[in-house]
């Protein structure tokens, strides 16, 4: 059985409204999701937390490193 698995980096995404919309629109049409948090200092990371057990939280802000953040989400053996 296939499953649907929505992945994603943010920083400080509460704060603008972003993340509260993702998870709510998203959560209806994915079996899981995977959220690299970059450092957020907004909450962000804590929110995230109250909607999947799946987040990896890096120690700081270092969006130009996206790449190394996709690869360990998907490499991340997550039951």
């Amino acid at each position: 059985m296939y499953k649907i698995v929505a992945i994603t980096q943010i920083h400080n995404e509460l704060r603008k409204g972003h993340l509260e919309r993702f998870f709510h629109y998203l959560s209806k049409v994915v079996d899981a999701m995977v959220i690299y948090d970059d450092a957020s200092t907004d909450g962000s990371w804590e929110y995230a937390q109250k909607f999947t057990p799946h987040v990896i939280r890096g120690a700081k802000n270092d969006f130009a490193n996206e790449w190394q953040h996709k690869k360990l989400m998907l490499e991340k053996p997550w039951s």
